[in-house]
């Protein structure tokens, strides 16, 4: 029997991916436990109750529910960064590494709080890495900087990216509108591009910017926003919308702009290829790891963001078409977990 533990997702990129590899594994037919957590959406209701269980991502309850395991699992996926609490015996057990943060250096740019916040579940990380066997990631990039930082070995580390194959929907592309599909997390570089827009619209008003900036959750820089708005920045802020929603934006989008200072896979990118837009940006390695885009900037600097785009509206850039350099390995993950 398989568990899959995926108590600390609940929400963007990583929650999609979650229900993608669940839907597979109920497609093969796996026998599987799910630990969720209890914010987790009820998207499983083809699933029996009995093979469902939700709590409140605290490491107390989760060690109490490892130590308690039941007898049947023989392999184990924490689908969530972090190890098992305890060594187990005689169980084959993988963690999926998902959250760039635990590699970079981007999370002491956070408030004091939330830097704390990851510098303890960094120490957790570390304490814990000798109950799993293998560590999954989804690029190179991320391999070698898991690697370095946490002195784990490199054969048992494993890249298995994976994302969902969608069909494109034919939509016509309007011209001069760019998208950004991402949460306001600091390292996603938000307050950069506002300041480009702003700049941007003072020669070209009708370029677009689609920004997803939920008001409860980022209510300061939901506020910034509003606030270009009023003094004349084309910003159009849809908040929090659905997969298919985001699907139907990207659909009629012309460019996917990029400017986030770090990533584990960059999930927005694959999902801007198959939706044919032209693709701008941070000339990182989560960039380069994942597809050649179109055109790349440094984005660290406003003045290298405002120029790659001000190129692009003035038709002055190279006819270049973006190439994923990444396979789907779902495939090669549910062969494993079997």
């Amino acid at each position: 029997m398989l568990l899959i533990d995926s108590l600390y997702v609940n929400e963007s990129g990583s929650l999609i991916l979650l229900n993608y590899l669940i839907k597979e594994i109920e497609t093969a037919r796996i026998d599987t436990i799910y630990l969720l957590d209890y914010r987790n959406p009820e998207y499983y209701k083809d699933i029996e109750e009995k093979r469902i269980i939700r709590f409140e991502p605290s490491l107390r309850k989760r060690k109490i529910f490892y130590e308690d395991l039941d007898q049947r699992i023989t392999k184990i996926l924490c689908f969530g960064n972090i190890p098992p609490p305890v060594k187990l015996k005689g169980i084959s057990v993988f963690t999926y590494l998902h959250q760039s943060l635990y590699i970079s250096k981007e999370f002491l740019k956070m408030p004091i709080k939330n830097r704390f916040f990851f510098w303890l579940k960094e120490q957790y990380i570390k304490l814990k890495l000798q109950n799993t066997d293998e560590v999954w990631v989804q690029t190179q990039h991320m391999a070698k900087g898991f690697e370095k930082k946490y002195s784990f070995s490199s054969n048992a580390i494993k890249v298995f990216p994976f994302f969902i194959d969608i069909e494109n929907i034919k939509a016509v592309k309007q011209e001069n509108t760019f998208c950004y599909i991402s949460k306001g997390y600091t390292h996603k570089n938000h307050k950069r591009l506002l300041s480009v827009w702003k700049r941007i619209n003072q020669i070209y008003p009708e370029a677009q910017l689609h920004v997803t900036i939920a008001k409860a959750e980022f209510f300061k820089l939901y506020c910034d926003i509003e606030k270009e708005v009023s003094m004349g920045s084309n910003i159009i802020n849809h908040q929090n919308i659905s997969f298919t929603e985001v699907q139907e934006l990207l659909s009629t989008s012309e460019y996917c702009i990029y400017p986030s200072l770090t990533e584990s896979f960059g999930l927005g990118l694959v999902e801007a290829y198959n939706a044919d837009c032209k693709i701008i940006a941070a000339n990182l390695p989560y960039t380069t790891s994942v597809l050649q885009p179109d055109y790349t900037f440094n984005p660290t600097s406003t003045d290298s963001i405002y120029r790659c785009v001000l190129e692009l509206l003035s038709g002055n850039t190279n006819n270049t078409t973006a190439k994923l350099l990444m396979r789907n390995r779902i495939n090669d993950i549910i062969s494993r977990l079997q």
